[in-house]
């Protein structure tokens, strides 16, 4: 067993994943507490980031992706389940997971990731990108197959 002792905190980030992203993440169920009204507190403060995941339709099929009116719905889900917490000052974000395989802009997954990243670029939300080696089922990689 290994005990985590303040001075652990005090050289440690705690990563929280996938902890406020509902409604970003709905396949999931909500949070007992919202994270508004009650964010994680450790005991040494400045240590906690929020890294939520946010899956496309290459991933996870929502009803959004098929609605006429997809670029608002994404923009106010984003807004709700993650643009809150850096404008508030809860906590740092950094996206976790996400990617997708077709980006080019005439597709619905094309269309969302692009979305997502101009929205993460101009909020100024550091993430990272799923995943690294090609052959990822749902994301591809950044690295080519082969």
């Amino acid at each position: 067993m290994h005990t985590i002792t303040r001075s652990h905190m005090r050289q440690r980030l705690t990563f929280l994943i996938s902890v406020p992203c509902w409604p970003v993440c709905s396949h999931r169920p909500p949070p007992r507490r919202p994270l508004r009204n009650n964010p994680v507190r450790l005991s040494i403060t400045n240590r906690v980031v929020y890294s939520p995941h946010e899956y496309g339709p290459g991933v996870f099929a929502q009803p959004w992706f098929s609605d006429p009116n997809m670029s608002a719905i994404l923009a106010d889900r984003w807004q709700k389940g993650l643009g809150y917490i850096k404008d508030e000052g809860i906590a740092p974000i950094l996206i976790g997971e996400f990617g997708a395989k077709n980006v080019r802009t005439d597709t619905v997954e094309g269309h969302w990731i692009n979305q997502f990243t101009t929205y993460l670029e101009h909020r100024g939300i550091s993430w990272t990108y799923w995943s690294w080696n090609p052959n990822s089922g749902d994301t591809g990689g950044i690295l080519q197959d082969g």
